[in-house]
């Protein structure tokens, strides 16, 4: 960055808050963060520009991006067309990795198919970047963004959605840089060093694992059986692992039995000072559940609430024979993911007015 395209970056930013200013946030944590963005861009732009020096403009640049990633996230957040429930057990898992107090849930919706995942800077860029501002400008910004995208066409599509548990897995796998750490156990040095095949082959495939792993604490082998719609009898690849060696890493996990690599990922988590991997979901019976009377399932705590869809899951697997076999495949399929949204929607309900009582 140089002078003039510093002050391209500063107008552009200036664009954008002009056209944000007007956006109305039904949570009031996101007006805060726009209004704390909005007050340190005011700071940056009565600054003495002409004297900055290279390391200044480098720093900027760091800011400014920040800046235009905190718009686009809040900006997406305004459409509300992303039905709450499902942020609802998301936001609860991140919440065991990450203080809930820190961040910010905002979701995007996107028109390609298969765009699911996590966006936002890991805990190291972040607190690089409070560094900065703090240093800069003796300001702090409250709250991190974490911004969910999913496909538009799946909004409501509660048994598709069940891989936003596996993508947020990738995001605490960044978040605590376990396939780093891993890595470095194996090949003894970072993994930016890594140049061979084997090496490549192995971080990709860590990543993998563990973005499974960490999603069947919460929902079982949901993912899994996703995953063997999407990615049937594939063979591995440099980045993935057979999709059969991958559901039996689940399944090894769900069972509690001893594995390697689960053992050096709970190891790798240990040294970090986090949690452990752990079952999280407390298992439904579909044969005594709501859904059976084609009601909500009454969901008692956190862990049925995670576990909801692998009962939306079991029901929809068997729907040829039990209770919705008298109706057709696409009624089939509302039923199932109404009565999911309508499961997660009561708990919320439940928990507001328990918290008001």
């Amino acid at each position: 960055m140089n002078h003039k395209t510093f002050e391209l970056n500063l107008t552009q930013l200036e664009e954008s808050f002009s056209k944000s200013k007007s956006n109305k946030y039904s949570n009031p944590r996101k007006k805060k963060h726009f209004d704390q963005l909005r007050e340190l861009f005011e700071k940056i732009k009565v600054e003495n520009h002409s004297e900055f020096t290279k390391e200044d403009l480098e720093d900027h640049f760091q800011i400014f991006q920040f800046l235009f990633n905190g718009l686009e996230f809040l900006d997406d957040s305004t459409l509300n067309a992303t039905p709450y429930e499902i942020v609802t057990g998301l936001e609860r898992a991140l919440s065991d990795w990450i203080p809930q107090e820190t961040f910010i849930i905002v979701t995007s919706l996107s028109n390609k198919i298969n765009h699911f995942s996590f966006e936002g800077n890991n805990a190291e860029k972040n607190n690089q970047l409070r560094k900065i501002i703090k240093d800069r400008y003796d300001y702090e910004i409250e709250h991190r963004l974490i911004k969910i995208n999913l496909p538009k066409v799946l909004v409501r599509d509660y048994l598709t959605c069940v891989v936003l548990y596996h993508e947020l897995g990738h995001f605490i796998d960044l978040e605590l840089n376990v396939s780093a750490k891993l890595f470095q156990n194996k090949f003894g040095k970072p993994h930016i060093l890594m140049f061979t095949k084997e090496e490549f082959r192995y971080y990709a495939h860590a990543g993998e694992y563990f973005a499974d792993l960490f999603a069947a604490q919460y929902i079982e082998d949901s993912s899994s059986i996703y995953l063997n719609y999407v990615a049937h009898n594939h063979s591995a690849s440099n980045t993935h692992p057979a999709t059969f060696d991958r559901i039996q890493k689940v399944l090894q996990f769900i069972n509690q039995d001893s594995d390697p690599l689960i053992e050096e990922i709970q190891h790798v988590l240990q040294q970090s000072g986090v949690s452990q991997l752990a079952l999280r979901y407390e298992t439904i019976d579909p044969e005594t559940s709501g859904f059976t009377n084609l009601i909500p399932h009454k969901v008692e705590n956190v862990n049925q609430l995670h576990a909801v869809y692998k009962l939306g899951w079991e029901t929809w697997m068997k729907s040829d024979d039990n209770f919705l076999s008298r109706f057709e495949r696409r009624e089939r399929y509302h039923i199932v993911n109404n009565l999911i949204e309508k499961s997660i929607s009561n708990f919320n309900v439940q928990e507001i007015w328990a918290k008001n009582i």
